[in-house]
């Protein structure tokens, strides 16, 4: 590549001082320079490509005489797939399909509402020991059980309120947002924490 290159510079290089008339001793031998590099340049190319094309070919054919058909199917290989806590959800997969305590352990928690799987899969890929795999259990229904009691204590508070002189409005996303009075445009996760921060 490099011999082409530099042949064509050359080339060009040798036609303009033929062209001006006065470098004819100089264009003369850079003309025919030129050529004759660019040629050979165009002749390692050509070599190259062959010898690329017969490596290839030679590759194909030790394939074929083995019996294994290159396939565009072949799998990746391994990479876990993660979710925003960084955990390994296809191990998590691989483990619930292939152990049956793990699978029975996932159900059991998968009762009591979405999000409580990968929570007990986080707790058990941490530690990756089956024998806190029932303690990892208790500790995510426990949470359940908990979430489940505020939920329900939340849904008996209305939707408009008064604490401490500012006026409240719990919006769609659960959580609370003071509308009026001291620190109107403030939001809070639950009711408690709101009425901590109001009255205290």
């Amino acid at each position: 590549m490099g011999k082409l290159v530099i042949g064509s510079f050359m080339f060009i290089a040798g036609l303009f001082f033929l062209a001006t008339g006065v470098g004819a001793i100089i264009g003369i031998p850079m003309f025919a320079g030129g050529l004759m590099m660019g040629i050979a340049g165009l002749g390692s190319i050509g070599k190259t490509a062959v010898k690329t094309g017969m490596a290839a070919g030679q590759i194909v054919q030790n394939m074929q005489s083995s019996g294994a058909a290159p396939s565009p199917y072949a799998p990746p290989p391994y990479a876990p797939v993660k979710n925003g806590s960084g955990l390994d959800l296809r191990r998590w997969n691989t483990l619930v399909e292939l152990d049956p305590e793990i699978a029975a352990a996932a159900e059991q928690v998968r009762a009591a509402g979405p999000g409580y799987e990968m929570q007990l899969a986080e707790k058990y890929l941490a530690v990756n020991d089956k024998q806190y795999l029932a303690a990892a259990v208790t500790k995510v229904l426990e949470q359940a059980r908990l979430n489940e009691e505020r939920r329900q204590h939340e849904e008996q508070i209305p939707d408009r309120g008064m604490i401490g002189g500012s006026e409240y409005q719990r919006k769609a996303g659960g959580f609370y947002l003071i509308v009026k009075g001291k620190d109107v445009g403030r939001t809070f996760v639950t009711y408690d924490d709101m009425r901590k921060a109001l009255e205290g």
